[in-house]
């Protein structure tokens, strides 16, 4: 999440917070002011191979398996990712996860 919010953000801000969510979660959040996804991207941005559009493959190089493999792995800490955008003001990713992580 972090090299993804370098990668689309050539100018503005990055910020990273780790933080208990409440007595059973933990989260990670990675905020950044970049160029943000569009609304009708986000419902499929975790697919495998999915980018939001061919342009942003060329110009920003990657294969559409970031954000994927973050979901999977994710999923079997029992865990979840949330993410809110706005096209052209940035997005933030929050991972929540247990605190206590089962083997």
């Amino acid at each position: 999440l972090i090299v993804n919010a370098i990668k689309y953000t050539d100018e503005g801000n990055i910020w990273v917070r780790a933080f208990k969510s409440n007595a059973t979660h933990w989260s990670v959040e990675v905020r950044d002011t970049g160029i943000g996804i569009a609304q009708e991207h986000l419902e499929y941005v975790f697919e495998p191979f999915r980018q939001t559009d061919e342009s942003s493959g060329r110009q920003y190089g990657g294969v559409g398996l970031g954000l994927a493999i973050v979901q999977q792995l994710v999923k079997a800490m029992d865990g979840a990712v949330e993410v809110k955008s706005k096209l052209g003001q940035g997005s933030t990713f929050i991972v929540h996860l247990p605190l206590e992580l089962t083997a």
